[in-house]
Parts: structure tokens; sequence; C-alpha cells
């Protein structure tokens, strides 16, 4: 039995990894909410209370939860200041709307910056009109100081849950604009030639490839990018309140409205990626100076992704449109721990075009979610598909993928060295156990060797093995050992790591 008392202690007492291995034990024990309850009445509620918010992230905690908010309310004023931002978390996630006149009260009356966020955001967990009244009532700080920013920046995210603004459909573009398609690193040329085969005008720019048009739809004839961003302004200095007049000035706002039919206001995210940046801080400074109307601080629910890559002190902003849904990809229902990103099969496929044929009869080993199958048919059909998985939630996802994308392959939940085929297979593909997420480089050795080994037995005379993995050293000089001829090596980035496509032939 667990001993809560004891975790509470060493929460209170301990040092950093002592507290955060506590509050992890205590939220994890199921009737913890009673033990903490009980705590709520001495000097130790500020602790229990934020242990308190640790545990009400499982829903049967804040069931249980439900009929006591009324205990947790007089926290409310509590003399310590923490206890009262502690109180208005813990009533926010409990999600009991009779609390928001309580919370209301509150809010008029605290003083203390560093706790106003906290029953801000609480009202726009609870929603309701007197919430959003409430909330809409208050007016955004001026300044640029820690509180002031996180102040105005829950006012912001609890506008959005409460009254959600709606962007308007996408309609298009009124003229010819450039558009980045983001390319997987390495395979860049696998995109370009894509491209030439169905007369899509594009040109390489540096780690982009630039396509100008008016039709953003008629870019996702291809299928060997990540995704579509418009460039929007380059050479930026690589501070928020230069970043924002940049949007300002640059007209943003009105270019976005062009785009879309009924547009209010944005729900926008912004994600800053260069060395050594605060993010939540850059995007706190970064909303307290655009306009609020136009652009609504909204970091997990969003129609407008504002991409900033900084280098050198110089930022460069692109938009990521989300009222506008690739269509590519629909089929993929769910993935599996170390999916193949689609676009990656897509240009790895592509890249290998010249080995397959529509007469091809065709077998992943490690089929995982079915990516590499669908995207194999969609490049050109062939006789047959089969894959196989020794994982039984794999071979589930991947016969919905399968069935999804309208791809008749037969799905087997097996392992792979067991299998034996009496016709057998012209093209072998997958995407093997890196030894990172899935499996070890221990394992890899074990498996590496049997699968080299029994391959020969079921690939047809003139077959080839299309194989991506990051343990590239050791399936070489196994390919190499087994007789296998490694027709081409073929390096690219993927999910920060560097795997490697190898072509075996017999």
């Amino acid at each position: 039995m667990t001993d809560l008392q004891a975790l509470f202690t060493q929460y209170i007492e301990g040092n950093a990894k002592e507290q955060e291995r506590a509050a992890k034990q205590i939220a994890q024990t199921n009737g913890a909410q009673a033990f903490l309850m009980e705590k709520l009445s001495g000097a130790q509620a500020r602790a229990a209370l934020a242990l308190l918010g640790r545990a009400a992230r499982r829903e049967s905690v804040r069931w249980a939860l439900m009929d006591k908010t009324q205990e947790i309310v007089p926290l409310l004023a509590s003399e310590d200041a923490k206890t009262r931002k502690n109180a208005a978390i813990v009533l926010g996630q409990i999600g009991q709307r009779a609390v928001v006149p309580a919370l209301c009260g509150a809010l008029s009356k605290e003083t203390q910056q560093f706790v106003r966020p906290s029953l801000i955001l609480a009202l726009g967990q609870l929603g309701g009109t007197e919430a959003q009244q409430a909330v809409k009532a208050l007016p955004l700080p001026e300044g640029t100081d820690k509180n002031t920013l996180a102040e105005r920046d829950a006012i912001q995210k609890a506008l959005s849950r409460l009254a959600p603004q709606k962007s308007g459909t996408f309609t298009g573009f009124a003229a010819p604009r450039p558009v980045w398609l983001m390319p997987v690193n390495g395979l860049i040329g696998s995109l370009l030639a894509e491209a030439r085969a169905k007369h899509i005008e594009v040109k390489q720019k540096g780690s982009v490839v630039e396509a100008v048009t008016r039709s953003l739809p008629s870019l996702y004839a291809l299928r060997g990018f990540y995704e579509a961003l418009l460039p929007f302004a380059v050479g930026v200095k690589a501070e928020p309140e230069a970043l924002a007049e940049a949007v300002e000035a640059g007209g943003l706002y009105a270019l976005l409205c062009q785009m879309h039919d009924g547009s209010v206001a944005f729900p926008t995210r912004l994600e800053v990626r260069g060395p050594g940046i605060d993010r939540a801080a850059f995007a706190s400074k970064f909303f307290a100076r655009v306009n609020g109307a136009h652009f609504v601080n909204s970091p997990s629910s969003y129609d407008i992704e504002l991409r900033c890559w900084i280098k050198n002190g110089q930022a460069t902003l692109s938009v990521r449109l989300h009222t506008f849904q690739d269509p590519r990809f629909a089929y993929r229902l769910e993935s599996v721990p170390a999916s193949m990103h689609p676009a990656v099969a897509a240009a790895l496929l592509y890249d290998h075009r010249r080995y397959m044929k529509q007469t091809h009869t065709v077998l992943d080993p490690f089929c995982g979610a079915g990516t590499l199958l669908i995207e194999r048919k969609k490049l050109m059909g062939a006789k047959a598909f089969t894959g196989l998985d020794i994982s039984p939630k794999a071979f589930s996802i991947a016969r919905a993928n399968c069935h999804e994308a309208g791809l008749h392959a037969k799905v087997f939940n097996r392992d792979c060295r067991g299998f034996h085929s009496d016709f057998g297979y012209d093209e072998i593909l997958c995407n093997l156990p890196f030894g990172h997420r899935v499996g070890s480089h221990e394992q890899n050795e074990r498996l590496y060797d049997d699968i080299l080994q029994q391959w020969p037995k079921i690939l047809r005379p003139g077959g080839f093995v299309l194989a991506v993995t990051n343990d590239k050293q050791l399936f070489s000089a196994l390919a190499t050992r087994h007789g296998w001829k490694i027709a081409s090596q073929m390096a690219f980035s993927a999910g920060g790591l560097s795997p490697t496509a190898f072509l075996l032939q017999r």
C-alpha cells in the first residue's frame, strides 16, 4: 500500500528530483485526492493544492472532486498568494461551473499579478456567459514584463476558448504567389523530379522547393514533401518586437483576409526555431505587440501557424495555413511508434521507381501502419500487396489504413522470420527497426542476420529489396556477408535521425 504521508512529506521537504518523484507517485495513486483534501485546512494547503492539480489531470480524480469544490473555494481568499493561485488551477481543472461567481469575485480583488493568469485561465476552462463577460471586460495590459505578458496571454487564451474565433473558409489566392514546399532532407532531388514529371513548375531555393502558383491545391499532386508554407518576411531582426512590426507593416492580416471567406480573427500559433531561444517568452512578447483583434494567441487550437526560423540574428517568417487541409495522407487514420512519415515513403519510392513494375508482387515484412504499401500503390499499381507485422496493434492499424486508402492488401499478424511464400515476391520494401524507439542494436544484429538469410528464399529472380535502417553499418556488413549486392545507398534525415535506404539485389 502506498504511504501517502511519507510521499507528501518528501514532496514538501525533498530536493527537486525527490519532489517530482513524489508528486508523480501521488498523482498516480487511486484515492489520493481524499488524503490531499484533508490537508486543505492546515498550513500545508498550498502543497496539497499543487498535488491535487497534478492528480486532477486524470478524469477519475476530476469526477471524485466534483462535489468538493466548496471546500476549495475559500482558499481563493487565502493570505498566501500561491495558495490562491493553486486553488484557481484546481477549480478550473475540476470543471464545475458553479464556482464561476467565486472565481470572478476573486479576480476582481486579486492584486498579485502572478496569481491573476490562473484565475483567468480557470474561467476560460469553465465557460458560460458569466465567465465570458468577466474575461471580455478585462483590458489587455500594456507592458513587456513577465507578469504582464502572462496576464495578456491568459486573457487571449481564455477568450479563444470562451468564444472561439472563426477564420472562415480558405478560398484561394487572389494572385500567383510563392509557396515553399518543405522536402525530406536528403531527398530534395526526388521532389524536383516528381514535379517535372507532373509538369509543375518549381525551383530549388536553398533547402526548400519553391513554386509560384495561384492554386495551392494543385501542389498537392506532389507527394514527396512534408508541408507547404507561404514565405512572408526574410532578414527580419531576430527579436519578437521586430517580427511583430514586420507582420503589421507587411499587411499579413489583409493578405490572410484575401484568402478566406468571412475572416474576423485568426487563432494563431507562433513556432520559433533557433539556438538558445526561450520560445514561450518570445511568443508572449510577439503577441503583446501584434493586433489582438487580428491574431489570437491560441497555441493548442489554431488555424494559422507562423513559422519563425532564427539564424545569425536574422529571422525568416513563413505561414502554414491549417484552414486548408492536406488531402494526400487522409488514409492515415492512425500510426504506430517509429512509423515512417508518408512524405518520406513517397519520396523514397519515387526515387527508386525505375526498379518497380505494375506486374510485380510487393511485400512489406515490417509493415507497421501500412504506409510503404499504400504509397507504393499510389505511385503505381502492382499485381499483389502483402504486409506482415509481429505487433497485433500494428496489424490492426495497417488493415484499417489500407482499407481507408482503397488498397486490397493481404495483411498478417506474424513474425516475418517464419514467413514462407509459394509464389515469391518481386519487391521487398521495409522500414526496419532502428534500435531507437523500437528494438536495440543487439536485437537488430540477430534480426538483420535472420532476414538477410531468409529473403533470398522468397525473392523472385530479378527482384530487389529496399530497406531503411539507421543501424546502417551493421546492415551493410551483414548484407555483404550474406552475398547481397548493395546496388545503392541513399542517406536522408527524418525524425531527428539520419537513416539510409539500401537497395539490395542478388
